[in-house]
């Protein structure tokens, strides 16, 4: 675990030398861990939340609102299971585009689900009123300012200086700011799609 404050005076003692910004710099440190763990959609980030919704026999499909308050820190889905009051698998739902749901004949497709902005529509094949949804997380940021995240454990210095760039944009130094772009983050981004889109099993 790490700290917003640890993370800040980073930032100022090895690039900015501006310790009055504390507000601006503890934000930028914020917006830098957001932007690394946004790069790829990295499989570390990937968490299951557990949905329900009140089954009807004369529906054919159920929306759930506000996912976004309903999955912690979500970012994006990456599949939706179907499953039973003990959490047993019934179904794995198919993404498709929310004016894809029915086919050709105009009949609503099954085991399918779509996503429209903070709105989940699923049309089941058998609905039992609970869901397993495997999701991208953002990074946990406590009001207390802890981060818990995997990136900036493994790359806090990377971390640091994509926030020290982010302190140079918005006071103006557009030179540094694209200096440490060139020299650090872009590096940085390249360094995390190629080293963490997969995990190693044994």
């Amino acid at each position: 675990m790490r700290t917003v404050a640890a993370l800040a005076a980073s930032v100022v003692s090895d690039y900015t030398r501006r310790p009055e910004l504390v507000s601006l710099t503890e934000a930028a440190v914020r917006t830098a861990v957001v932007r690394a763990h946004s790069v790829n959609f990295f499989p570390q980030d990937q968490v299951v939340g557990q949905l329900s919704y009140p089954v009807s026999s004369a529906a054919s499909s159920y929306t759930l609102e506000v996912v976004g308050t309903l999955l912690p820190r979500y970012r994006a889905i990456e599949v939706v299971y179907g499953v039973d009051s003990s959490r047993l698998p019934v179904e794995q739902f198919e993404y498709r585009k929310f004016g894809d749901l029915h086919d050709a004949s105009g009949a609503l497709r099954t085991s399918v689900y779509s996503i429209v902005g903070n709105v989940l529509r699923i049309a089941p094949a058998r609905a039992t009123g609970y869901l397993d949804v495997i999701y991208y997380a953002l990074p946990e940021v406590t009001n207390e300012g802890n981060i818990y995240s995997w990136l900036v454990d493994l790359y806090k210095d990377d971390v640091v200086a994509w926030a020290a760039a982010i302190v140079f944009n918005r006071t103006g130094f557009n030179d540094q700011a694209a200096n440490l772009q060139r020299t650090h983050v872009d590096s940085f981004k390249e360094l995390l799609t190629s080293s963490h889109l997969t995990i190693e099993t044994n």
